[in-house]
């Protein structure tokens, strides 16, 4: 499903709007690595999150009424069942219980908040969450990966380093779930691993 989303993000040519963050990242960066990682705690996850760069939003609108849809309607070219969860209006779900959370930077001079991806009806909204800016404005990494079924997609993702540095400081915050403390760490230490061993940093781009 990752894979035919980010598909069709570049095929319609908002890609650049979107950057992946939180577990999924792992297959970026394995990718590059030229590693599988094997520890099936570190990659469970039944949801991606997508970053939307608020600061493009006119910019994103004019091109999603060029194609004429809005985003919730794009991710039902890929999955029909996909609809918003109610109660969780930055959630997106389908049948099979995937789901696909829109995420933004914390509210920041004249960003609107709250706000929805496009004017149509049902659209989904982005959710502010800490540290968005700091991923905002991060480099960005980017890596061809293969789903199971030997589909590819290119992933743009965030910097394997401030990876770490988010998952770390969110290991520290107090209400913070214990089980997810323990991911964070995990995975943190799995990316701090691939770029020691695998110069991952140096693959980074500059925003």
């Amino acid at each position: 499903m990752l894979v035919d989303i980010l598909n069709r993000l570049v095929e319609s040519g908002i890609s650049e709007y979107f950057t992946v963050i939180g577990t999924h990242s792992l297959y970026a960066y394995e990718a590059a690595a030229g590693i599988m990682i094997h520890d099936p705690a570190a990659l469970a996850t039944i949801d991606v999150d997508l970053l939307w760069d608020v600061r493009k939003r006119i910019k994103f609108v004019s091109r999603m009424d060029d194609i004429g849809t809005s985003f919730l309607g794009l991710l039902k070219k890929i999955d029909k069942t996909f609809e918003r969860r109610d109660g969780q209006l930055y959630t997106a779900v389908n049948s099979k219980g995937f789901e696909v959370d829109v995420v933004r930077r914390l509210k920041t001079g004249d960003d609107p908040h709250p706000v929805r991806l496009t004017d149509a009806e049902n659209e989904l909204f982005a959710v502010e969450i800490n540290r968005g800016d700091s991923f905002v404005n991060c480099p960005k990494f980017t890596e061809i990966i293969v789903s199971e079924t030997g589909k590819m997609a290119r992933m743009n993702t965030v910097s394997p380093n401030m990876f770490v540095t988010v998952k770390r400081w969110l290991a520290e915050q107090g209400d913070r779930d214990q089980l997810k403390k323990r991911r964070d760490l995990l995975q943190a230490d799995i990316v701090e691993h691939l770029i020691e061993d695998y110069l991952l940093g140096h693959k980074e781009s500059a925003q």
